[in-house]
């Protein structure tokens, strides 16, 4: 086959979930058919390149593509009143764009396009019918809103999530009819869109790379200590980290008073970097690897009351050989095997409780990482994923 990737934001940051699913899946997509990459970039994002964070797009595309754009704040403030936004926002880009994806169609004979980039690039590409197309939300963002606006206790944020919540509902049901396939990574997040509008779904969960997650015995573990990482700009790990340090983090200190917290992640904002003042917190901002400061805590603590779809630092906790302990909502994504080996909490005690079991076991702590890494193992490799995908992308070539 040969497929047309179309994904927005490019370049792939190896901190963003999305990018990190696409280059890997279509890393391993490539060692049997051809594949070519349409990257849309805002200009605003090139300050932020960091060649350690990147992925090589040349590695596994034949040929990139590359469509440079610069958003106005006004129109993408504007963007939470209508479905089709980028039409007011880009009047001249979707016909840009259109003369692009169909010279590299001719061009390169594509024979199916798949699209990543909510709610941007699919917007532009609905209405794009010569060939098949496939689109990837991997989560319902409506599905984050509606738990973000249930969460929330503050009337600002209330109508903010409450906006959000309208707009991604209006915009997924839209985008589930426009395309052939829709694909998340979860059933809870595709049985909530299929209530929205009907169409073809397709659940593919994430993998990870079991060579570069895995245990380093010369990093040496700093007890006690945990951890929590993600991207810490991002609203349901905001929460996370400040639910867990004003509820929980107190009744785990009472036991361990000299414990370290480390939150470990790009741009934080300014309620996060305060955590610094106490001293027993570490918070990183970005940095070049993770896996060494995970590799040296003690426990992965993952306290989500927000969000959708798979946390894949639960998977990356798990193949470092890590106990985790997390909410119900962080793992619902999960395979049952996963369950057997992860710490579910829901409340602050509970949360606290066993988190401090493990800290207090170091024979427990072992034990649950081995098991940890060898179920993620079993269940959760790229290229199990991929294949998923070929099978797709084969059905539909096979309807037309």
């Amino acid at each position: 086959m040969n497929i047309l990737v179309c994904f927005y934001p490019f370049p792939f940051y190896r901190t963003h979930g999305q990018a990190l699913r696409v280059y890997n899946v279509f890393k391993n997509i490539a060692k049997n058919h051809n594949v070519f990459l349409l990257g849309i970039s805002e200009n605003a994002l090139n300050k932020l390149e960091y060649n350690s964070l990147l992925f090589d797009a040349k590695d596994i595309f034949l040929k990139v593509f590359r469509l440079n754009i610069r958003r106005k704040r006004l129109l993408e403030i504007l963007s939470l009143i209508t479905t089709k936004y980028v039409n007011l926002e880009f009047p001249l880009l979707k016909i840009k764009l259109y003369k692009i994806v169909w010279q590299i169609i001719i061009k390169y004979k594509i024979d199916i396009i798949y699209v990543n980039g909510f709610p941007f690039i699919d917007l532009l590409l609905s209405d794009f019918t010569r060939i098949p197309k496939v689109l990837d939300l991997c989560d319902s963002r409506c599905l984050i809103f509606k738990r973000a606006l249930e969460n929330s206790s503050y009337t600002l944020d209330k109508i903010i999530f409450f906006l959000n919540y309208f707009r991604t509902k209006n915009t997924e049901k839209y985008l589930i009819k426009k395309y052939d396939a829709t694909i998340f990574i979860s059933h809870i997040d595709a049985s909530f869109s299929a209530n929205l509008a009907k169409g073809l779904f397709k659940i593919i969960p994430n993998g990870i790379d079991i060579e570069y997650f895995k245990p380093n015995i010369s990093i040496k573990e700093e007890f006690p200590s945990i951890i929590f990482f993600g991207t810490m700009s991002f609203k349901p790990n905001i929460d996370a980290v400040l639910y867990f340090y004003k509820e929980i983090f107190p009744k785990i200190r009472k036991e361990f008073p000299n414990i370290r917290f480390y939150v470990v992640g790009t741009s934080p904002i300014k309620e996060i970097l305060r955590l610094k003042e106490d001293r027993n917190v570490i918070v990183t901002g970005r940095v070049d690897d993770i896996r060494p400061f995970v590799l040296k805590t003690n426990v992965v603590v993952i306290p989500m009351r927000m969000g959708s779809g798979m946390k894949n630092k639960i998977l990356e906790g798990m193949a470092l050989q890590k106990p985790v302990v997390c909410t119900s909502l962080a793992m619902e994504a999960l395979e049952t095997k996963c369950k057997d080996v992860v710490f579910v909490a829901n409340t602050p005690n509970e949360f606290a409780e066993k988190t401090v079991m493990l800290l207090k076991n170091e024979k427990k702590r072992k034990e649950i990482g081995l098991k940890a890494r060898k179920v993620v193992k079993e269940f959760y490799s790229w290229e199990k994923s991929a294949e998923k995908y070929c099978k797709l992308f084969e059905m539909l070539l096979l309807k037309k």
